[in-house]
């Protein structure tokens, strides 16, 4: 029988500390025996960024942040004996970490989320959690199919993101209810807008762009409203891991065309009444 390297280290620890473990039921004042929780990470060569570990019930147990790429092992942490929820998390950059969720500012998109939660029972001695992260974000990419110089640039062009969706349960994946409200922009030497979006609780986020005159005046084109877009094509915002959304649009001819990452094909709308 092959005992994994880390239980092998618990076990020769629970064994060699056998008569202090013991010894902490004595006396009435003293901490109950620990449990010793053992977290591994199959992909951790592919975690380049530092993860937040929280171990949560009715408040929290614990939060530690860890190295990934440099543990040799297991991580371990010695815990009170208990069954709670844990989360791995990483990637919060600009979003806020607020009990067991992360909350989106308005005028700040989503970060580059990735997390992973299940439920561990630690009323044994020893317990164990495999971490997958999964993807909590989509990045939307809109292209008008414009120019980077010229009266009709994309340079002249602004857009307005705007949801009910603000965050997520890190315990659950659930949406949280609330305003989302960013103003992307162009990246110097593209012609392509890009924006991250949370899972959302509905399909009430709208798209809004507006041309940029010579004196500064911001004249209404169009609302396109993207939730209802994602909805009809049956986007699923419950997936482990959620998929890219590639957006065109052909603001002439009126059509827009949504394309998912991994789907052979894609969705095109008029949203110009004939």
């Amino acid at each position: 029988m092959i005992i994994h390297k880390t239980y092998r280290v618990i076990i020769g620890v629970l064994l060699v500390g056998a008569t202090a473990l013991t010894a902490c039921s004595v006396k009435e004042e003293r901490e109950p025996c620990p449990a010793f929780l053992s977290v591994s990470f199959p992909d951790k060569e592919s975690i380049r960024k530092p993860v937040t570990l929280l171990g949560y019930n009715t408040e929290e147990v614990f939060r530690s942040r860890v190295n990934v790429s440099a543990l040799e092992d297991d991580w371990l942490k010695a815990v009170r004996k208990s069954r709670f929820n844990l989360s791995a998390y990483c990637g919060v950059d600009r979003n806020e970490e607020r009990e067991h969720f992360i909350l989106i500012p308005i005028g700040t998109e989503c970060d580059s989320l990735y997390s992973f939660q299940t439920g561990v029972d630690c009323t044994g001695d020893v317990a164990h959690a495999e971490v997958k992260l999964h993807k909590q974000f989509s990045t939307v990419s809109v292209d008008l199919n414009k120019p980077l110089e010229g009266e009709n640039s994309i340079d002249r062009y602004r857009f307005l993101v705007e949801g009910k969706t603000c965050g997520f349960d890190l315990m659950s994946y659930e949406p949280v209810a609330g305003t989302y409200r960013i103003e992307p922009a162009v990246r110097r030497g593209e012609t392509v807008v890009y924006f991250r979006i949370p899972r959302q609780n509905d399909s009430s986020m709208i798209l809004t762009i507006w041309y940029l005159t010579d004196d500064g005046l911001r004249l209404p084109l169009e609302e396109f409203s993207l939730g209802e877009y994602m909805r009809k094509i049956g986007y699923d915002w419950k997936e482990e891991d959620l998929k890219d959304i590639d957006v065109k649009i052909d603001i002439i001819s009126g059509f827009i065309t949504i394309e998912v990452e991994g789907w052979e094909e894609g969705y095109t709308f008029s949203f110009i009444e004939q």
